[in-house]
């Protein structure tokens, strides 16, 4: 019976030690998820790309790629939104021909900052959103357009040249993500927002690019 009394008052004494005084641990429910997806989104110049793939060699299963993208132009607050160029030959274009449905996940390890603190990627100390949705390529001569392309080469000024290459199947062309999931992986969980709310409900998140 001592044993089992001594045991309880060290594992109380190590629970203590494990967090300051009087704080709870962290959860899904401490974070604005609204506004730590914007906050990812409108950093990153990047993104890892989900498709289902149209590939002889795999239909059906998972494809992964990446893609440049951009939400605003450099200096420029949050939007939230997604712009993206595709590619005709690219794998992403042809898995999205087939079926538009893509998911994009963004990570502060993109940064690096989860790397400063010594945070492991896959730790959800390491925030990360997974922004789904359907591909919507954007009419050029459209004020949609227009602003996401002034977005996009604002980031990636050397995609000026790339609807000029002349390489056969080389077609790009700008894309928007019509966002219908918001999902945020940050402080030991995970919690979905709505479209509206990852739209709407943010204070202006100033671009880390300027």
């Amino acid at each position: 019976m001592f044993q089992f009394v001594v045991f309880g008052l060290l594992f109380s004494a190590v629970a203590i030690n494990a967090s300051p005084a009087g704080a709870k641990r962290p959860g899904a429910n401490d974070v604005n998820v609204a506004s730590e997806a914007r906050r990812l989104v409108h950093q990153a110049n990047w993104a890892s790309v989900a498709t289902i793939s149209s590939d002889p060699a795999n239909p059906g299963y998972p494809n992964v790629n990446l893609l440049s993208t951009a939400d605003s132009k450099v200096g420029a607050d949050s939007t939230g939104e997604i712009f993206f160029y595709m590619m005709g030959v690219d794998k992403v274009a042809r898995d999205v021909r087939k079926d538009n449905k893509i998911s994009f996940m963004f990570t502060d390890a993109q940064e690096g900052e989860c790397n400063k603190r010594n945070d492991d990627p896959w730790s959800h100390k390491c925030a990360r959103t997974l922004i789904s949705g359907q591909v919507k390529r954007l009419e050029e001569g459209t004020d949609e357009h227009k602003r996401g392309l002034e977005a996009f080469l604002s980031r990636h000024p050397t995609a000026a040249h790339w609807p000029h290459i002349p390489v056969p199947d080389h077609d790009f062309y700008l894309c928007k993500l019509d966002v219908t999931d918001v999902l945020v992986f940050t402080q030991f969980g995970y919690k979905h927002t709505t479209t509206q709310e990852y739209f709407a409900g943010t204070d202006a998140v100033n671009s880390v690019h300027a």
